[in-house]
């Protein structure tokens, strides 16, 4: 046999080994199927559309969508409600995370204004509790114990009938500023276990970081 002839020969044996291997190799990988990898995942909101800065969010801004668990988003939302009439304070894109930083802080607006309000007013009643204890005191004749020290009458004895009324009061402002200061704390508590934020957190030195 002629050298050609027999490297022909070698050469379409060999085609034909690698083309039996490849065939069964494919028939071995089509009856194995699809894998599919199932990947934990959370539920994040983002901007359903792009929001400019100052917008005031309505559902309509907001959209939930499959986030990777081994990849969370610092700040993200999982409820669209806790955005809803918040205040965008910088520009998002279409379909961007939105985070607790580019949103206005729940103590703006009206939450601000009544923390604010409720503050003062409990100073006030503080004081005007004191006042009112100073006053009964003095004006029954009868100076004021203070750490100790007795303050003696800084005003002149005052009626039955006015100082009744003044220790009635003075009960009255005490138990307004325990149901005021209890509504305070439960406004706390529903910040941090409700709305998840950090107000809590700053209203508690220990735990406070600027």
């Amino acid at each position: 046999m002629k050298k050609q002839h027999r490297t022909l020969i070698v050469v379409f044996v060999a085609v034909l080994t690698a083309s039996v291997a490849s065939f069964a190799m494919y028939q071995a990988i089509q009856r194995l199927g699809v894998r599919e990898v199932e990947v934990a995942h959370t539920q994040v909101v983002v901007a359903a559309q792009t929001i400019t800065m100052g917008t005031r969010l309505h559902e309509n801004h907001l959209r939930l969508v499959d986030w990777p668990s081994r990849n969370p988003v610092p700040g993200a939302f999982s409820d669209p409600q806790k955005l809803i009439d918040r205040g965008v304070i910088v520009p998002i894109a279409e379909n961007e995370p939105i985070t607790a930083n580019k949103v206005a802080s729940l103590e703006a607006g009206w939450m601000k204004v009544a923390s604010k309000a409720t503050h003062l007013l409990l100073y006030v009643m503080l004081v005007t509790e004191a006042g009112l204890g100073f006053a009964f005191r003095w004006g029954a004749g009868r100076p004021m114990a203070f750490f100790g020290l007795g303050i003696p009458p800084l005003i002149g004895e005052l009626g039955k009938a006015l100082r009744h009324s003044l220790r009635d009061i003075h009960e009255w402002n005490g138990w307004a500023i325990i149901v005021l200061a209890g509504l305070h704390a439960a406004a706390a508590l529903y910040h941090h276990y409700v709305l998840k934020d950090r107000v809590l957190a700053r209203m508690l030195p220990v735990v406070r970081q600027d």
